[in-house]
C-alpha cells in the first residue's frame, strides 16, 4: 500500500479528506482517535503521515 492510501483508510471512519486535513491542522484528541481506531500501524508512523498530509507532502485525489 503506498503512503495515500494508508491515509485514505485511516481517515475515512472518520469523514475526513485530505483537504480537511490540509487546511485545518488536526488537534491532539482527534489524533488519539485515529490512532485507537487502528490496530495495523504505529502511533508514531500515523503521526508522521498525518503531519505529511498536513503539509502537502501526501496527495490524495
Amino acid at each position: 500500500m503506498t503512503k495515500t492510501e494508508i491515509a485514505r483508510e485511516l481517515i475515512r471512519p472518520f469523514k475526513l479528506t485530505f483537504m480537511d486535513i490540509r487546511k485545518h491542522d488536526l488537534e491532539a484528541h482527534e489524533i488519539q482517535l485515529i490512532v485507537k481506531n487502528n490496530r495495523q500501524y504505529s502511533e508514531r508512523f500515523i503521526k508522521s503521515l498525518l503531519a505529511e498530509v498536513h503539509q502537502g507532502e501526501v496527495k490524495g485525489r
